[in-house]
């Protein structure tokens, strides 16, 4: 279940951080969107396997 919790937390924070470069750079909206979410939620994923390996080691 905490997967999905931080899947989910990815997924908001590269909406938000794609949100955030495309209001203030000239970046084009169409391939910011989709990078920054696929990064982001990537990077939420990753943490989420070192905790729970960390968890599992314990």
């Amino acid at each position: 279940m905490i997967n999905i919790a931080f899947l989910l937390i990815g997924i908001g924070l590269g909406v938000l951080i794609a949100n955030i470069l495309d209001t203030y750079t000239g970046l084009d909206e169409d391939a910011v969107y989709p990078s920054i979410i696929f990064i982001i939620a990537g990077l939420g994923l990753y943490v989420e396997y070192t905790q729970t390996k960390k968890a599992l080691e314990d």
